[in-house]
């Protein structure tokens, strides 16, 4: 019976020391967690003479792009497009954003319409979020933490239009012509902050599926964005039209102030 117990309590040890190394296995999502070209060198470490695109291999384009834009400020980003849902009736949300980041604001307009459904969201981000989902509402506060938990994701946070980019949500980098590159993503890997967001803005049934993502980022020499445009296919389930295909397609938009 001894022998029996003790074989029990090193099956148990086993099982919790396999489950703590999946839990470290999970993939990285902060910055300081993506090494470039199994340098030791970690991406907030890079200094202003670093970000020259004539340094980097096109596997680490992106890393270097997305560290290059969390520094950004003075600038004006207008987002613009529409995503089609294909069930019993064609169905079309517009997309129509503008975020504005200064050194003493940062403020976001998010406008969203169709048939169903109208969106809209407003916020201006300081060491509190003040927000508000109508033009008629007064303004409301959530922590930072709170709003990302609500809302998925801040639009100047350490994300690619909401994606999280690592070694495994990254499928390919393609260069399309000088300073023009295709990023293919594994949404269910890194979109669980985009889920999160859309869940919020759709009033959806349940969490999407990402079938596809793929993004196109073009800069400059320094990584500074022009345009990111992105490109998505997701299954989701609205509460009229049920399960449905979406193609979201929309071009962001980048405004520096001389």
């Amino acid at each position: 019976m001894k022998k029996i117990m003790m074989i029990l309590v090193c099956l148990g040890m086993v099982l919790v020391l396999s489950s703590c190394k999946k839990e470290e296995e999970k993939p990285d999502v902060n910055k300081q967690d993506v090494i470039v070209n199994n340098d030791i060198t970690k991406l907030e470490d890079l200094t202003d003479s670093d970000f020259d695109i004539t340094k980097w291999s096109l596997v680490d384009i992106p890393y270097v792009f997305l560290e290059r834009l969390s520094r950004l400020t003075n600038y004006k980003k207008e987002t613009k497009g529409a995503t089609i849902a294909k069930a019993i009736i064609k169905y079309t949300q517009t997309i129509d954003d503008v975020f504005i980041n200064t050194e003493s604001e940062k403020h976001l307009i998010t406008k969203s319409s169709s048939l169903l459904v109208k969106v809209y969201h407003e916020a201006y981000f300081n060491d509190v979020v003040s927000y508000r989902d109508s033009e008629k509402d007064e303004f409301s506060s959530l922590s930072i933490e709170e709003y990302e938990a609500t809302y998925g994701y801040l639009p100047y946070g350490y994300y690619l239009e909401g994606f999280v980019l690592n070694k495994d949500s990254v499928l390919s980098v393609t260069k399309i012509e000088d300073n023009k590159y295709e990023l293919t993503l594994d949404g269910e890997v890194g979109g669980s902050h985009r889920k999160t967001q859309m869940i919020k803005y759709g009033s959806l049934n349940g969490t999407p599926t990402f079938i596809s993502v793929k993004i196109i980022i073009t800069i400059n020499n320094d990584f500074t964005p022009v345009t990111v445009e992105v490109s998505c296919v997701y299954d989701v389930n609205y509460p009229v039209l049920g399960t449905t295909r979406c193609n979201e397609d929309y071009v962001a938009s980048y405004y520096f102030n001389e």
